[in-house]
């Protein structure tokens, strides 16, 4: 529960394929209303390679997730992987976000 706003839900997922680089969306939604739009907090830059993982093949998803603002609980935080090149080379990432209701 968000004081002042309501019930809301947030989802953060992770994407990537034909045409899209390993990143991160989140949407919100309150009570009653519909979802906002999708809100891309961490785009892929580069094309991951399948041993990035270090096992044979490009895993992601376990360092993604979203709470609400421990503080004001207006807002909501998410966290999500991206694929970034970093000195040179396509990584794997986490970066965070707070998303406003």
């Amino acid at each position: 529960m968000l004081a002042g706003a309501g019930l809301q839900v947030g989802s953060t997922w992770q994407f990537s394929g034909s045409g899209f680089f390993l990143g991160a969306e989140a949407r919100i939604k309150n009570t009653g209303g519909s979802w906002t739009g999708v809100s891309t907090y961490a785009g892929g830059t580069c094309a991951l390679p399948e041993s990035a993982a270090g096992s044979g093949s490009a895993r992601s998803g376990d360092y993604a997730g979203g709470h609400t603002d421990p503080v004001g609980l207006l807002s909501m935080w998410q966290a999500g992987e991206q694929a970034v090149t970093i000195s040179g080379t396509c990584q794997w990432r986490v970066r965070v976000a707070r998303l406003d209701p």
